[in-house]
């Protein structure tokens, strides 16, 4: 899950002036660096990014200073807005950083943490510079594997400081992470196959859980198009074995504008995009990936246990539906699917809104 932050310069600063201080923003801003869950929350004219920014040139040219250089790199990404580190809001600084964060929390930014010697907010966490081993904890922390369930045995382990969350929480993880996006990414191999089962029975109950499913994952995302002021592209890339190309060439016209029909009715908040590839699994001849079960975006994401949307089972004999446990582990670029690459690259159909 990615963690918001928000800078408070003013600390920020002083600390930067002092000898032993420096050394310690620049030890933090090294994780910052390193960690890819992390999103910084500017204000719209960048002013807190830009105090820190001068304060650091003028600290730079003092006599026998360190060299910075962590500080140096992110506060130069900050400055150009990159869609890596930051988010640039619409709420304005007027140095004061109270009204910031409170601006903030009144349009319901989804702010996890303050960089800051004040105790801004009742229900945000400030960390000071010496709390640096605390806000690597809280980073590493949110990029291990955790489990998604609502079975209470499960959740009374969160006692052992194992890593369990309910849906509800779940639901808190993928806003968190996501609020910020432009583009999602939705991996998912067996999901066009699994539309099209064979088994009318089997192919009819996947199709009523994946209707829910992907209900549940788009109320996460309704909040995001107020932040971005752009409408939410969904990305969905789904697979077909080499051994059923045949039957694609001869029906997967059609099945696709279908495919991307329910898609589309499910929500019109979203613009969706649909591709489907020739996906087999990897072997010594072939590029390959066994499922493919991921959520992604420019900020990150996730690989989840079952595809993102595949969150419900349904007893055949009593008809009961239920949550069945998945799990999320973070994931950054360096763990995206190159589906280009799978199947030789070969795209068999898409369709765009």
């Amino acid at each position: 899950m990615n963690i918001n932050i928000v800078l408070d310069s003013d600390y920020i600063c002083k600390k930067l002036s002092s000898e032993n201080g420096a050394k310690d923003i620049e030890n933090l801003f090294m994780i910052m660096k390193q960690k890819s869950n992390v999103i910084i929350i500017q204000d719209k004219k960048q002013k807190i990014i830009n105090n820190i920014f001068h304060q650091l040139v003028k600290e730079l040219k003092k006599e026998n200073q360190i060299e910075l250089t962590y500080a140096k790199n992110l506060i130069t990404e900050l400055l150009k807005g990159t869609n890596e580190y930051d988010f640039i809001s619409e709420e304005v600084f007027e140095n004061d950083i109270s009204t910031f964060v409170n601006n903030l929390k009144e349009k319901n930014y989804p702010l996890k943490m303050i960089i800051s010697d004040k105790n801004i907010d009742a229900d945000i966490n400030s960390y000071t510079i010496e709390d640096i081993g605390s806000i690597f904890e809280i980073l590493e922390s949110y990029t291990k594997k955790h489990t998604v369930t609502h079975n209470e045995d499960l959740l009374d382990l969160k006692k052992q400081k194992l890593k369990v969350v309910n849906f509800d929480q779940y639901k808190d993880v993928l806003f968190n992470t996501f609020w910020c996006s432009d583009k999602i990414t939705i991996v998912a191999k067996e999901f066009f196959e699994s539309w099209y089962n064979k088994d009318i029975g089997y192919a009819k109950n996947n199709r009523e859980r994946y209707n829910e499913g992907f209900k549940f994952l788009f109320d996460c995302f309704n909040e995001i198009e107020k932040f971005t002021k752009e409408k939410l592209i969904i990305e969905i890339v789904t697979g077909v074995k080499n051994k059923r190309i045949k039957n694609f060439e001869n029906f997967g016209r059609n099945q696709t504008n279908e495919l991307h029909e329910f898609l589309k009715q499910i929500s019109s908040d979203f613009a969706f995009t649909l591709k489907i590839i020739e996906w087999d699994y990897g072997s010594e001849n072939s590029v390959g990936e066994g499922h493919g079960r991921r959520i992604y975006s420019d900020y990150g994401g996730l690989e989840t246990g079952y595809m993102p949307f595949e969150i419900h089972a349904k007893d055949l004999q009593t008809g009961e539906i239920s949550y069945k446990d998945t799990s999320f582990s973070w994931i950054d670029k360096e763990s995206y699917i190159n589906w280009r690459k799978i199947g030789n690259g070969h795209l068999l159909a898409s369709r765009t809104q």
